[in-house]
């Protein structure tokens, strides 16, 4: 009888514990279709699907002839300025010394001319800003470290501005899993529980915690889902594993 009593009142601790069988995607925490604000012709292509990318790094360029020529221009016109800019200012100098035994009128027009070679100089400087700025603008770079999940466009095609997407990305190395369980542990899975599971082509589990889980029911599926941070894995792969409740 005792022994019966003592197995009755352990059951409940026993009973509490449980796995939760769930399903999972790998997806990045970002995902991007990259597009560029100009229009033109795909000159580059520096990526491939699959690569493994650094933020800010050349992906593809849109062929920027008459941008480049036009910086030629404006880096000419900025050594002019500046070689103007220079006589201005000896020219100054030089009557700066002598500014006691000469009407004032005249030395406000050397002051003058030297004033406006500065402003011109900087304008000119302003001016090549621009023009790079215009060509970078032909440059797409990634926002962000990830991978290339797939390729919009090829070379030689042509880009209408930001209505043609260019490149897709996804950040990488770290990931996010996308767990997909039963509606009915809608109030068992919590924040903070262990997740057990493997991914297909690797053969040790792995684990993770809960970061978020989502409020809401598929209506399609009739399934919760969930989110588990984790590193490494690349996005698009697919497992199972066990929410840990206990």
């Amino acid at each position: 009888m005792k022994r019966l009593f003592l197995s009755v009142l352990f059951l409940p601790l026993f009973s509490y514990a449980q796995n939760i069988y769930a399903t999972f995607d790998v997806e990045g925490l970002k995902t991007s279709k990259l597009t560029l604000a100009v229009s033109g012709v795909v000159k580059s292509l520096h990526v491939e699907i699959g690569d493994k990318i650094k933020k800010d790094q050349i992906l593809l360029e849109l062929d920027a002839k008459e941008e480049k020529a036009d910086i030629s221009v404006a880096m000419s016109e900025v050594k002019l300025s500046q070689i103007s800019l220079e006589q201005a200012l000896i020219k100054l100098d030089r009557y700066k010394k002598i500014k006691n035994v000469i009407d004032d009128e005249r030395y406000e027009n050397i002051e003058f001319e030297y004033k406006k070679a500065n402003q011109a100089y900087i304008k000119s400087q302003n001016a090549l800003e621009l023009k790079r700025a215009k060509a970078d603008k032909k440059i797409l770079k990634s926002p962000y470290e990830g991978v290339v999940t797939n390729l919009h466009v090829e070379l030689g095609d042509g880009v209408n501005g930001s209505a043609t997407p260019l490149i897709s990305m996804s950040s990488f190395p770290k990931v996010k899993l996308i767990l997909s369980f039963d509606e009915k542990y809608w109030g068992v899975v919590k924040v903070g529980q262990v997740f057990k599971y493997k991914v297909d082509g690797l053969e040790k589990e792995l684990e993770g915690k809960i970061a978020k889980v989502y409020p809401s029911v598929d209506k399609n599926t009739r399934k919760l889902s969930a989110e588990v941070f984790t590193q490494d894995l690349l996005p698009g792969l697919f497992g199972d594993g066990n929410i840990i409740v206990e």
